[in-house]
């Protein structure tokens, strides 16, 4: 159902849409699913040093903590889920005046963009070392 009003929203940017769509049919390729298919992929969060699934990478991890509480001031709700489309479905009917699901996709979208720029940044760096 998300999928869908994700679909039908005209108020989402066309990159954020096919971001969305590949992230609720999880195909994002994290750390763990990627390390799955070629062993050159690091399959830890560049910045905890976890185990970088979609759960972690998203909501878990220190820095998507910081960003949700943030920009819509939630602490508590990160720890609370562990499947994340029941995250997404909590803050849609949680009546926070920001949890639309054009900011709640655009959240996601900025956080996976900043975990992509990091680990571009730390391959660089071991490039250079060698």
């Amino acid at each position: 159902q998300i999928l869908k009003q994700t679909w039908r929203t005209n108020e989402m940017v066309p990159r954020v849409q096919n971001f969305a769509w590949r992230h609720l049919r999880r195909a994002i390729p994290t750390g763990t699913m990627a390390g799955k298919i070629s062993y050159h992929i690091i399959k830890h969060c560049v910045r905890c040093d976890h185990e970088e699934n979609d759960i972690h990478l998203f909501f878990t991890c220190p820095f998507a903590k910081t960003a949700w509480s943030g920009i819509l001031g939630l602490n508590s709700l990160c720890r609370t889920f562990i499947e994340y489309l029941l995250f997404i479905q909590a803050l849609l009917t949680s009546h926070h005046p920001h949890a639309s699901l054009n900011n709640i996709i655009t959240i996601l979208w900025c956080i996976w963009k900043f975990r992509n720029k990091n680990v571009l940044a730390k391959n660089q760096t071991l490039l250079c070392k060698q």
